[in-house]
Order: structure tokens, then sequence, then C-alpha cells
């Protein structure tokens, strides 16, 4: 089976792990120490493709910034590491599930239809004042406030062709829920996989 560890990040931007091993949690005090409890159960590494067999669990708050997820995903790079599953709810229900989130290997081949959303904000998260750009079937649309959600469930249905990834971009100080509000709006889809940036 694959080495797991779980990640706890809190909307202060406060990391905690724990393996499957190990009840409590181990609250850590900056980035490297994450990243050396991420070498410390690392697996089985592959030095040909540069990938450990990890897997990381990671619990963030729903008010952690962008910048912490980010962080996450620059944690894992450098220890080789890029399989990912982020706990969530979604558009089915209340039960939790998994959102796989795993670094991409490589560039998407040629053939790959592309989709990619840039989330703009003036003002702070409260003031809801937003500018979304999406480029969707090779075209560029824009929406704007912060009822922006059924929108994107639009223009989402009304694609030409299935996505098979999409990139997003936030601002850094963005609660991650806004990730999670433009994912089940963007469910239909069908994206298999993801570009992050900030």
């Amino acid at each position: 089976r694959l080495s797991l560890l779980a990640i706890r990040a809190s909307a202060s931007g406060v990391y905690s792990t724990r393996t499957r091993d190990v009840a409590e949690w181990t609250q850590h005090n900056d980035d490297q120490e994450v990243v050396e409890a991420m070498q410390r159960n690392a697996g089985e590494v592959d030095f040909d493709t540069g990938t450990s067999d990890l897997q990381i669990l990671l619990c963030i708050d729903r008010e952690a910034r962008w910048e912490t997820f980010l962080a996450v995903l620059e944690m894992m790079r450098s220890s080789m590491c890029y399989r990912l599953a982020v706990v969530t709810t979604d558009v089915l229900g209340p039960t939790l599930r998994l959102l796989d989130l795993s670094l991409p290997l490589g560039d998407p081949p040629a053939e790959a239809q592309l989709a990619a959303i840039n989330v703009q904000r003036n003002g702070p998260p409260a003031d809801a004042n937003y500018r979304i750009e999406m480029l969707l079937d090779g075209k560029t649309r824009n929406t704007s406030g912060g009822a922006f959600g059924s929108t994107l469930a639009r223009w989402a249905t009304e694609r030409e062709k299935d996505v098979d990834v999409l990139a997003v971009k936030m601002p850094r100080d963005e609660p991650f829920q806004t990730f999670f509000n433009v994912l089940n709006s963007l469910a239909w889809l069908g994206m298999g996989s993801f570009r992050i940036g900030g």
C-alpha cells in the first residue's frame, strides 16, 4: 500500500501532520518541518521520474488563504511527492469525499483540451467584488460580482467539448472556499487534471 501522510492546514496557515500509525497530530513550527515529515514518510522513490509513493491527504480549513495551499504544493514538489487528495464536500451533498488534485507529471499532450480560469478580486473577500476571466473552447469569457457560480455553471454546460486540463489562478489571500465554489460550478467540464497558480 502507498505511504500516507495527512496534513491539516488551519485558517491561520499552521500545519499539523499525522500518519496511519500515529493517532495524534504533530503541529509544525514552519514549512521545513512539514517537508521533513514528507521525506520521513516518502516510501519508495523512483529516481528516474523523481517521484515518491507518498500520498498526501490534505484537510484544509475553508477560510485558509490560497497561498497556504500553494505552499503545500511547493513542499510536495521539493519532497518529490505528487499524489494529493483534498477532503471536501460538493454539490452531490454533505458527504465528505476526496478530491484528486495530484500534481501533473510533465506537460499535457498536444491534443488535450485545455481551459483556464483566473479569479481576480478588488477589496477584501467579504466585499465579493470579483472579476472572473475564463478561457474555454478557445474563447475568453468574462463575468463579475459575487454570484459568479451560476455563470460558470452555464458556461460549463454550454461547452463544445469536454476539458482534459483546467488551470486555476486566484489571489494569494483568497479563501480556499472560493476554489471549492469554482470547482463545483465547473463540475460539468469533466476535467481530468488541474494546473494550479496564484
